[in-house]
């Protein structure tokens, strides 16, 4: 009932979501009335999902690396330390995207990483 009301459906990560019957009714509904799917696993947009959205993890590397050497030249930290990533990647599956008609915005394309169903 919601799909007429909705731009875009967001899969969350949530283990009843990407049980096979869900999964496969929400994307086939989803698909059959031109509602794109946003998930965070990328291997889910490999599966035919238009779009992810996913972490660098070579930049974590590198944030990881830097908070290791600020640890080593100051000491101990106060309070365990929390970071969030810096840099966020979304995956898109071309073949989908264009099916569905999705604009992806220019600004965007620069954080783009296309991946190919079956991939």
């Amino acid at each position: 009932r919601m799909l007429s009301e909705i731009d875009a459906f967001w899969m969350p990560p949530d283990k009843l979501m990407y049980e096979n019957i869900v999964f496969r009714f929400v994307v086939l509904e989803c698909f059959k009335n031109g509602i794109p799917i946003v998930s965070v696993y990328r291997r889910r947009a490999e599966e035919g999902i238009p779009l992810a959205i996913g972490v660098d993890y070579e930049d974590i590397g590198r944030q990881t690396a830097d908070l290791v050497l600020k640890r080593l030249s100051n000491g101990k930290f106060a309070l365990p330390v929390v970071e969030q990533p810096r840099k966020f990647l979304l995956y898109i599956n071309d073949g989908v995207v264009s099916n569905l008609n999705i604009k992806i915005p220019d600004d965007m394309l620069n954080l783009t990483v296309p991946v190919k169903s079956g991939s």
